[in-house]
């Protein structure tokens, strides 16, 4: 992750090295699990698609931010969900405080947006540049 953010602050036209201090700051204190987590919220679909599209499209009445990341994650317990869910959302990278709220099944897609401009900022910087 320290390449990708060392690689695409250097690749920016004008590059913010008080932003990559930042992001780098942050990282190191994330663990795998915040990672994983955020790079699902970053492209929920690309995520979907590539483990097999668990959650796809939905259909069902209802769901829950918990089912959809039980789907994606099936090796992850409902602790382990809440928990990165919350130091997240502690960290202000994304704008929904609970897991376990009833909300219509769109599928994958109940998970579009929910990143904060500081988290996709985060994503972004983590992302390995082509």
């Amino acid at each position: 992750m320290f390449r990708a953010i060392f690689l695409n602050t250097i690749l920016q036209q004008r590059p913010r090295y008080d932003a990559a201090a930042e992001i780098a700051e942050l990282v190191d204190r994330l663990q795998d699990r915040h990672i994983l987590m955020l790079r699902i919220l970053y492209d929920p679909v690309r995520a979907d698609t590539a483990m097999g599209r668990p959650v796809g499209d939905g259909g069902g009445f209802a769901t829950s931010i918990n089912q959809i990341f039980r789907r994606l994650l099936p090796e992850w317990d409902e602790d382990q969900i809440e928990r990165t869910w919350t130091e997240l959302f502690d960290r202000q990278i994304h704008r929904t405080p609970g897991t376990r709220t009833m909300i219509t099944d769109s599928g994958i897609r109940q998970l579009d947006n929910r990143l904060t401009p500081y988290g996709l900022k985060v994503a972004l910087y983590i992302a390995i540049p082509s």
